[in-house]
């Protein structure tokens, strides 16, 4: 049997190898996200590459994450031509020619909206997102962790929503592997 010491000294250093095993422990996590990511976007850029195809996306909900996470790689800039975080609705109509009637008739997290964004840009393969990240915003029909992706490659055209659980950064890090989950699909197909 052991004796338990509930001293403060002891209590204090207990205290603080817990904090310290927590923060290495959520560095841990955050690279193997970073490292899922960029697995991802590896593969994006391999199978753009591959097909000769070019990319770009608009963001909203994602904030350039997605653009970000494909930044990241060495030797992108040959499949990769550019991004649009267009996250008021001022700037998706005057970045990304989403019409004012669009947004008024239904909202910034829409279908209709994504499509809009995407036919806003020029390269073969394109993705848009949209979606409510949170804390604040949502609504019934729409709810924290809502996001809209679009997907253009090609003639090939795919529009999916998603109701992501989580916090803010952990939707924004979901919706952006999804983005680059479905566009692999549509690249292989």
């Amino acid at each position: 049997m052991y004796d338990t010491c509930l001293c403060s000294a002891c209590l204090t250093s207990t205290l603080a190898i817990i904090v310290a095993l927590l923060a290495l422990l959520s560095t841990v996590i955050h690279r193997r996200e970073r490292e899922t990511l960029t697995r991802r976007a590896t593969i994006v850029a391999r199978l753009l590459a591959e097909r000769r195809l070019t990319l770009s996306v608009a963001e909203s909900c994602t904030g350039g994450l997605l653009a970000s996470t494909l930044v990241s790689l060495p030797g992108i800039s040959k499949v990769f031509a550019g991004g649009v975080v267009a996250y008021a609705n001022e700037e998706k109509i005057a970045r990304l020619g989403v019409r004012p009637e669009t947004l008024a008739a239904h909202g910034a997290v829409s279908v209709e909206t994504v499509c809009e964004m995407l036919a806003g840009l020029t390269t073969p393969a394109a993705i848009a997102v949209s979606g409510v990240a949170g804390p604040e915003g949502g609504s019934p029909d729409k709810p924290r962790g809502t996001v809209i992706i679009g997907l253009r490659c090609g003639e090939k055209t795919r529009v999916e929503q998603r109701l992501f659980a989580g916090d803010r950064e952990e939707i924004r890090k979901k919706s952006v592997r999804a983005a680059l989950d479905i566009m692999a699909e549509l690249l292989k197909s």
